[in-house]
């Protein structure tokens, strides 16, 4: 575990220390502005009173960070994360493949939360409703469940939920 600790903070220094390019990305990846076009007055009207609004900006940051813990737990510790969740054992396989799976997640939601919103509003959504679908939903038809497995039967809806309210 150390070594991954060594290996992380390594790269993260080096990112750190590259000189700045110019960027070639995609419009969809490109960082959000800082400036912020203004609100129409319903949105504006909605600020004022606290919020209920929710946007898809909003949508996207909260499912990709909600992801990103899984991906973590999936990469940093597989073998306690699927302990917690199932009552079954946890394979050296597992692990493996749970480490690389980890890391694919991770990305991924990184690139959610660094893009534009709006372009990757579809794909955010399409996305979260197949892994509610194919992940918690049918773990819990047909692989031996425990308690904290339904933590993300009950995140997973709430995101569609709240993905939906910003449509």
């Amino acid at each position: 575990m150390k070594f991954f600790g060594v290996v992380l903070a390594i790269m993260l220094a080096s990112a750190a220390a590259m000189p700045k390019a110019v960027s070639i990305t995609p419009a969809v990846m490109r960082p959000r502005s800082a400036e912020k076009v203004a609100a129409p007055a319903l949105e504006s009207a909605l600020q004022i009173r606290g919020g209920s609004f929710v946007t898809k900006e909003l949508f996207i940051q909260t499912m990709s960070i909600a992801n990103m813990g899984f991906g973590a737990q999936f990469f940093l510790v597989p073998k306690m994360f699927w302990e917690m969740n199932f009552a079954s054992e946890c394979t050296e396989s597992m692990q493996f493949i749970s480490r690389i799976a980890g890391i694919a997640i991770l990305g991924g939601n990184l690139a959610f939360y660094m893009g534009d919103a709006e372009a990757l509003y579809p794909v955010a959504m399409a996305s979260c409703l197949l892994i509610a679908i194919f992940g918690p939903l049918r773990a819990e038809m047909t692989l031996p469940c425990k308690a904290a497995h339904k933590l993300p039967c009950v995140l997973l809806p709430g995101l569609l939920a709240m993905g939906a309210l910003a449509f």
